[in-house]
């Protein structure tokens, strides 16, 4: 789990990073590797965008000076969908404005242990059930989390995959092997060498087609028939 803390207080900073390393000692803290970033402003933390593309969690500080915490939060969001945003802040009546960026928690100032570890420990299941899930891919520039139940179908294309949606396609550099690996035992079956096939949207089958429920022919090919056959009855009578 990486996490950033943007915190214009070095003091306030360090003491969260004690906080955290001492729930990294606990039995649920051992299960993750941490890794913790210090950045004191907004500006600093925005300027390694390409770091901010893989934290997993940020303590921000409603009050930075310059761009304050919100507005940061807005800036995190758009670039990284599934990042966990945690305020922190002196002024409770604040902290209700984080929600505007679907905030997952605030924190009043001062910082207590147990509130720091009940959080750590909350994100860190939040974080093994997204893993479960969802997919993180990277597409145009930015991190996007597609939840497994929502893909219609995946098609292998060259070097590339794309997620097909109902809402939209994601075009991903990585193998089909790979994301047939993820699903098993979701539903999902490899009818072709080109094509994964969630069976929950297939709305007729036969010997050789897939038609699916957004209009689209998926083809079946003859080595994977009594594949899908399997797959299906697996599926349908459990």
């Amino acid at each position: 789990m990486r996490i950033a803390i943007c915190e214009d207080d070095l003091l306030h900073a360090q003491l969260l990073v004690k906080m955290i390393a001492h729930w990294q000692k606990t039995e649920e803290g051992q299960k993750e590797t941490v890794k913790t970033e210090i950045f004191l402003s907004a500006e600093q933390l925005l300027c390694s965008k390409e770091e901010s593309f893989s934290f997993d969690l940020a303590f921000l500080d409603i009050g930075l000076k310059q761009m304050d915490g919100l507005e940061l939060a807005r800036h995190l969001r758009a670039e990284n969908e599934q990042i966990i945003l945690v305020f922190t802040t002196a002024d409770a009546l604040s902290a209700a404005k984080g929600y505007e960026v679907d905030a997952f928690r605030y924190l009043v100032k001062p910082l207590h242990l147990e509130q720091v570890e009940e959080v750590l420990s909350q994100v860190c299941q939040k974080l093994q059930k997204s893993k479960k899930d969802a997919l993180v891919v990277m597409y145009d520039g930015k991190m996007h989390r597609i939840w497994k139940q929502d893909i219609l179908f995946l098609e292998a294309n060259g070097h590339y995959v794309e997620i097909h949606t109902q809402e939209k396609v994601v075009r991903v550099r990585v193998k089909l092997d790979e994301f047939e690996n993820q699903f098993s035992g979701l539903g999902f079956c490899r009818c072709h060498r080109a094509f994964l096939c969630n069976l929950y949207y297939a709305e007729q089958i036969d010997r050789d087609t897939i038609w699916m429920t957004n209009g689209v022919q998926i083809p079946i090919s003859r080595s994977r028939q009594r594949e899908v056959n399997e797959c299906m009855i697996s599926y349908y009578l459990g």
